[in-house]
This record gives C-alpha cells, sequence and structure tokens, in this order.
C-alpha cells in the first residue's frame, strides 16, 4: 500500500482564502486568516432543576482543563497538546487532528446557582452541571384592587 503526502489543511486555507479573498472582505467578523483551530464540541441541555453542558476532549489531560465562572459567565478553557511534533524517528504522512489552546465561553440566564456547578471528566468527556436558583414565588397571592 502506498501513501501519498496529505497538504495540511494550514496550506489549503491560506490559498484558499488567498485566492477568494475579495468575497470574504465584506465579513471581516468572520476571523478567517487565523487558520484551523481546536474547538471542542459541545452539547447543552437542560431540565426544570439544571443546566448541562458535555464536551468531547478526547486526548485532553483533566490537569490541561480549567472551568470558572464569574458574572453569569461559564468559561472552559485548557489544551490538546500534539504528542508527535517533536516525534524524530517517524515521519507523519497524515495528520487531520486538530491540536492547541482552546476556550468556550458560555452566557447563563439570570437565576443560576454558582456553588452549585459540578465538573465530572471521564473517558475524553468532560461533564458540567449547574443548578438553577430556586424562586420563592408565592403559590397564592390575592391582589388588592384600588
Amino acid at each position: 500500500m502506498t501513501f501519498v503526502k496529505f497538504q495540511p489543511a494550514k496550506e489549503f486555507d491560506k490559498s484558499f482564502y488567498g485566492n477568494c479573498g475579495k468575497f470574504y472582505k465584506d465579513f471581516p467578523n468572520l476571523n478567517l486568516d487565523s487558520g484551523f483551530t481546536f474547538s471542542p464540541r459541545v452539547d447543552i441541555s437542560e431540565d426544570s432543576n439544571k443546566f448541562y453542558f458535555e464536551l468531547e476532549l478526547p486526548g485532553v489531560k483533566k490537569d490541561d482543563l480549567k472551568i470558572s465562572y464569574k458574572e453569569n459567565v461559564l468559561t472552559i478553557s485548557g489544551e490538546k497538546k500534539n504528542l508527535f511534533k517533536d516525534e524524530k524517528e517517524k515521519e507523519l504522512l497524515r495528520n487531520e487532528r486538530y491540536f492547541g489552546n482552546f476556550k468556550r465561553v458560555f452566557t447563563l440566564p439570570e437565576g443560576i446557582n454558582p456553588e452549585s456547578i459540578e465538573a465530572k471528566f471521564e473517558d475524553g468527556v468532560l461533564s458540567i452541571s449547574v443548578a438553577k436558583a430556586e424562586t420563592k414565588t408565592p403559590k397564592e397571592k390575592t391582589i388588592e384592587i384600588k
């Protein structure tokens, strides 16, 4: 079996956007010139009591993750290290995985309990749960008519 050397995505990215740059000038906020970066996929769900975040982070170590919360903003950051970049004995024929630093930021709605945020990292999946704060509303109230 013969392997054909693969042109990395970053090289394709430069030539493609270089040739089509005039079309993308109308959309400066797309930030297409920065190349490809690693951004983990996330699923967000909720039930009546909590919000749930599940991020796919295969190959990332727990020690390389950081989760913070401030002013209704949940930030998840970390690094997926390229274990093959210092490999001297092997020649890389194809590289389809992305590596590097990442940061995902989520604005949460008002009325959550920051003390309840819990995180678990298992089998390459980071699971975060955030409890909604209990709003105490009276079950019944008589309204006076003036």
